[in-house]
C-alpha cells in the first residue's frame, strides 16, 4: 500500500507547480490567530490549506510527496499543536535529539510555549495529514458557549498542562479515528462547517479522555516500537495474512504479549484492527481510483469478492457499489 499512498497524492497534486502552494481559506479573514505555520520543502511538491473555525483555532491540510521539508511555528501564546497522519510517514528530532515517528491514523499533540522548528524527512516521500493548532488563552475568552458553560475548556487546560508539557503520540484507535477520518473525504461545499463540528469533538475528546492518553504511555519505548514494526508489516503487506502464532515466532514475543500489548497501543484486536483497516483502505481506494471492486477487494487482502462485500457492509453499513456511487464526486 505504500506505493499507493505515493500514486494517489501524485495524482492529487498533479496540476499543483514545484514547491508548497499555501491556501488561506476566506474563513481565518475574520478569525485573528497570533501562531502562524508555515512549510517549507527540500523537493517536490505540495498543498497547505489553512483553515480558522473558532477564534484562536487553526486546522490545516497537508498533502505533499517530497523528501523533506522544515516546518516552522510561531507563537507567543501557549498553544497546543496537533497532527494526524492519514498517509505516509513522518519522522524529526527535536532539540534534545529525540527522535519522533508519526505514522498512518496516528494523532501527535504537544504544548508549544514560543517558536517551533524542526526538519520532518518523510520515509514513503509523500504525507496527508491534519494540523490543528489551538491557541489556549483565546480559546478560554472566545471558545464555543457550552464549553465555557460546561467547565469544558478548564478540564482541556488541565489535561493540557498534565499531559502534553511533553510530546506524546496516541495510536489509532476508534475514537481518533471517528473524529479524523471523516474529514479527508469530504466535498468542498460541506468542508468549513465539517471541520467545525469536528473540532469541538476533537476538544470534547481532548478534556474527557484520560485512559486512553495513559494508556498509550504505559508500555516501554521498546515495547511500543516492537508493536509498531509488526504493525507495519502487517498494513505493508495487506494481500498477505498473518497468524498470531506466525508474528509471534517471527518477532519473537509470546502470543498473549503480542495481542494485549497491540490492544494497548491501537485500542482493538489484532484480527478486528486489520479487518477495519482493510476496508478504510478500500473505501479511499474506491473513492481515489478507478479499480474495479474486484481488483480492490484483492488489493486490500480479500480473494472473494463475496467476502469483501460482506466485510464492507458489516462496517460500512452499505456494500461496496454503493458506497462509491453515493460518495464519488
Amino acid at each position: 500500500m505504500r506505493e499507493d499512498y505515493f500514486v494517489t497524492l501524485t495524482h492529487i497534486l498533479q496540476d499543483m507547480p514545484d514547491g508548497l502552494t499555501s491556501i488561506k481559506h476566506p474563513s481565518c479573514t475574520p478569525n485573528p490567530c497570533v501562531s502562524d505555520l508555515s512549510v517549507e520543502l527540500s523537493n517536490g511538491k505540495g498543498k497547505l490549506e489553512v483553515f480558522g473555525p473558532f477564534p484562536g483555532m487553526r486546522l490545516a491540510v497537508l498533502q505533499l510527496v517530497a523528501d523533506s521539508s522544515t516546518l516552522s511555528f510561531r507563537t507567543n501564546t501557549p498553544t497546543l499543536i496537533l497532527c494526524h497522519c492519514h498517509y505516509g510517514k513522518a519522522k524529526w528530532q527535536d532539540k534534545k535529539e529525540n527522535t519522533f515517528g508519526l505514522h498512518p491514523d496516528e494523532l501527535f499533540i504537544n504544548l508549544v510555549p514560543n517558536t517551533l522548528e524542526i526538519e520532518i524527512t518523510y520515509p514513503d516521500r509523500c504525507f496527508s495529514g491534519i494540523i490543528i493548532y489551538i491557541e489556549l488563552n483565546k480559546l478560554a475568552d472566545s471558545g464555543p458557549t457550552f464549553f465555557v458553560d460546561d467547565n469544558i475548556i478548564e478540564q482541556l487546560l488541565h489535561h493540557t498542562l498534565y499531559f502534553y508539557q511533553k510530546p506524546v503520540i496516541l495510536h489509532s484507535c476508534q475514537k481518533i479515528d471517528g473524529i479524523f477520518s471523516v474529514l479527508y473525504h469530504l466535498p468542498e461545499y460541506i468542508r468549513f462547517p465539517y471541520y467545525k463540528l469536528k473540532l469541538q469533538e476533537l476538544l470534547l475528546f481532548l478534556a474527557i479522555q484520560e485512559e486512553i492518553i495513559k494508556e498509550n504511555t504505559t508500555l516501554s519505548p521498546s515495547k511500543i516500537a516492537l508493536i509498531k514494526e509488526i504493525h507495519d508489516k502487517l498494513i505493508m503487506n495487506l494481500d498477505q495474512k498473518y497468524t498470531i502464532e506466525e508474528l509471534s515466532r517471527l518477532y519473537l514475543i509470546n502470543t498473549s504479549s503480542l495481542k494485549s500489548c497491540f490492544k494497548a497501543v491501537y485500542g482493538m484486536p489484532i484480527a478486528t484492527y486489520m479487518k477495519e483497516y482493510r476496508i478504510k483502505q478500500a473505501m479511499s481506494l474506491l473513492l481515489e481510483t478507478k479499480e474495479s471492486i474486484a481488483s480492490i477487494a484483492a488489493m486490500v487482502g480479500y480473494n472473494s469478492q463475496s467476502k469483501f462485500a460482506k466485510a464492507f457492509q458489516e462496517i460500512t453499513h452499505s456494500l461496496p457499489s454503493e458506497f462509491r456511487k453515493l460518495n464519488h464526486l
